[in-house]
């Protein structure tokens, strides 16, 4: 009997379709090829596990060309990006605009408006705010745990960098400024965490481009502010050990600097191992170097060589706003050896040099309070403060003074100024220092070596002299600026000792007719927001003891011998005169800048001079009368005050750099007995003839000696 032969594939699709109705559905109970359909054929495993098999690749290939396709959704990706820069950062990442995903020629995704929140509990202005963001990943990204960006492209950024009033940063992790830290995995308070596959630590990112940036600093402590704009910046490198490198630039102050980076990797896991790294800017008034080791983890700091120069210091200062000098002094230079962190940072063996001068020392700066903390030990060769403060050309009203050495007036020949004192300084920084001066310039006076100590703590200047040598003495003692007001008060303790009065009053004031060897205590204290307001306020004392001295282009007694000889020499001042004496003492109670003495003694072999009157600092005037007595006596200090001869009370009066010099009839005429003595000694040399004409001149009189002038009055009062 023989077997029915194996249907043919024809046969089975014509007994297959047989057993289907019109509409394709299987009708029950049909048989095909001698067998009932509703059994099942039979198949090996093998074959199974193919087809089952095929069909799943055919479904996953299909949901790939579908994925590659775009159908997947862009808000997929951009709420994943959201819930996990939350996750990681505590912050909010918020994306205003579109969000498009593409796929060739490669995998890439775009955000518009695009903006981070500051840390939490830190209110204000987005930390950054982009208009778009542009990342490029390879497809091969889709199929593992680790995302590699190919690039990265910031469009318009604005970067808020901002410290509020409780100190805090914007560009800080919450953990660095006390709130609890942000564990990777953990969620914010209130915030269920979805499953994931990757984060933002996941992300590899080669390079890293802003186009158009702008980067804010404002400090809410200080009220400082500063921006720069245009900031073009291409980071590169990274992976696989190489270095990172950063170039780009940036506008600021109207200036573009260009600047560099390139610092290398650490082992992974390593993230606060040192590196190298070298930083370069340049722009036309400031190149700045650092070569040395880096760290950039959770707690960064660098220690290495910094290098600071710049052709011009006036051209400096002026971009930094910090206003020129008076006069170029050339190229800056500073090399350091620096440590630091976020922290703090010192600087060891500082260098620096200008004009001829040189500084060195060691500086640290503390910065985790809320100013700066600047503690310093410098060794300065030379000083001069006037030349960053005082114009280059000589001032109006300074005509007839010899100009110095640079071309400008003396300060002394200016007067006070009124350019209202800016405090602003006071609160940049609080400072210990201490200073070792070779040369110091200040206020037209010179100092020679000088040791002192600097503080400024909460907008409080004291500045202690420790030991000054000035004018072929020394002083010491305590000057300081209270900047917590509107306006600067000063105080000031200083003692003098065997001080050259000629060249100190000379230079400090114009003051340039009292010469000798001076001791001098003031305690003086003012408030003004000006050079001149701060003067004319002064209150306090001053105590003055000067020996073997001179008033300088005046000679007192050879007037008052003249007299006596029926001779008259005026009081004009000759550079040649002088009147010389052993020792004068004088003590000044000052109110309101107005200075007055009632007891100045002045003491030389021939003759006693006392005085009364006061000096109007404010001003610059003085107005007082002198009372020269020739005497036969030649002893000098110590001398007797009441010995007898002839008196002639002199007004020195007017500016003090040129005060006048005149008989003081109003003094005269006070103490009618002495001035009849007077008279009668001259009329005893002139016998009486001559006397009116003397007189006359004596009392400045120009309308003769009739009884219409001073004079014939003066007689007539004296003798009826």
């Amino acid at each position: 009997m023989m077997k029915r032969p194996f249907p043919s594939a024809a046969s089975s699709r014509r007994d297959e379709m047989r057993s289907q109705g019109r509409d394709g559905a299987r009708v029950p109970g049909r048989w095909s090829a001698g067998r009932h359909i509703g059994s099942p054929p039979r198949r090996s495993r093998l074959g199974s596990t193919l087809l089952f098999g095929g069909l799943a690749l055919a479904a996953l290939a299909a949901i790939t060309v579908g994925f590659l396709l775009g159908m997947v959704p862009a808000t997929l990706v951009r709420d994943e990006l959201v819930r996990d820069v939350k996750v990681q950062t505590g912050r909010d990442l918020v994306v205003a605009g579109q969000t498009s995903v593409s796929f060739f020629p490669s995998l890439a995704v775009t955000m518009s408006d695009v903006s981070l929140s500051p840390p939490p509990g830190m209110a204000g202005e987005p930390t950054v705010r982009i208009r778009r963001v542009d990342a490029t990943v390879p497809l091969s990204a889709l199929f593992t745990s680790r995302v590699n960006v190919t690039s990265l492209l910031l469009t318009d950024p604005v970067f808020d960098l901002r410290v509020d009033r409780q100190g805090r940063r914007s560009w800080e992790h919450t953990d660095q400024w006390g709130a609890p830290p942000s564990i990777s995995g953990s969620s914010p308070p209130g915030h269920q965490r979805a499953p994931r596959s990757r984060s933002i630590e996941d992300t590899d990112i080669e390079e890293i481009r802003i186009v158009n940036g702008a980067v804010r600093y404002s400090d809410e402590r200080t009220g400082m502010r500063h921006e720069a704009t245009g900031l073009d910046l291409t980071i590169s490198g990274g992976s696989k050990g190489n270095p990172i490198k950063a170039e780009g630039n940036l506008v600021w102050r109207a200036e573009r600097l260009g600047f560099s980076a390139r610092l290398g990797t650490s082992p992974s896991g390593q993230q606060n191992r040192p590196v190298d790294a070298a930083i370069a800017v340049r722009s036309p008034h400031l190149t700045v170097d650092y070569r040395g080791m880096a760290a950039l983890g959770d707690s960064p700091h660098l220690d290495g060589t910094l290098t600071i120069g710049a052709p011009s210091l006036k051209g400096l200062a002026d971009w930094l706003g910090a206003g020129p000098p008076a006069r170029d002094f050339g190229a800056v230079a500073f090399k350091s050896r620096i440590r630091g962190s976020t922290a703090s940072l010192a600087l060891m063996g500082a260098e620096l040099t200008l004009a001829g001068s040189s500084a060195t020392g060691t500086i640290n700066v503390d910065t985790s309070g809320t100013r700066p903390h600047v503690r310093a030990d410098l060794k300065v060769s030379a000083l001069d403060l006037d030349a960053y403060s005082q114009p280059a050309a000589a001032a109006p009203g300074s005509a007839g003074r010899p100009p110095t050495a640079a071309g400008a007036a003396p300060p002394s020949a200016q007067g006070w100024s009124e350019d209202t004192i800016d405090l602003g300084p006071f609160g940049i920084a609080d400072i210990d220092a201490k200073l070792a001066l070779g040369r110091l310039t200040y206020g037209g006076m010179h100092v020679g070596q000088t040791s002192a100590t600097v503080t400024l703590k909460n907008r409080v200047l004291r500045v202690s002299l420790d030991d000054a040598r000035l004018y072929e003495g020394r002083g010491r003692g305590v000057i300081s600026i209270d900047g917590t007001g509107g306006e600067p008060a000063v105080s000031v303790d200083l003692v003098f000792d065997q001080v050259s009065m000629l060249p100190m009053l000379t230079d400090a004031a114009g003051f340039d007719w009292l010469a000798g060897s001076t001791n001098l205590q003031l305690r003086l204290a003012g408030r003004g927001a000006s050079e001149r307001a701060i003067v004319e306020s002064l209150s306090g004392s001053a105590a003055v003891r000067v020996v073997d001295g001179a008033i300088v282009g005046i000679n007192i007694p050879q007037v008052v011998r003249s007299l006596r000889q029926g001779r008259f020499s005026d009081f004009t001042q000759v550079g040649t005169e002088k009147t010389d004496f052993t020792e004068m003492t004088a003590n000044f109670r000052i109110e309101g800048g107005v200075a007055e003495t009632e007891n100045l003694s002045m003491l030389s072999p021939l003759m006693r001079l006392t005085a009364t009157g006061t000096v109007d600092l404010g001003r610059r005037q003085l107005d007082a009368t002198l009372r020269p007595r020739l005497v036969g006596s030649l002893s000098g200090q110590g001398g007797a005050q009441d010995l007898a001869g002839l008196e002639l009370p002199i007004r020195l009066s007017g500016p003090w750099s040129e005060p006048q010099l005149s008989a003081d009839i109003d003094a005269v005429l006070k103490d009618p007995d002495k001035a009849v003595e007077a008279i009668k000694e001259i009329g005893k040399q002139l016998d009486g003839s001559g006397l009116g004409e003397v007189l006359r001149k004596l009392l400045g009189d120009d309308k003769g000696a009739g009884k219409s002038g001073k004079s014939g009055s003066f007689l007539d009062d004296l003798f009826k």
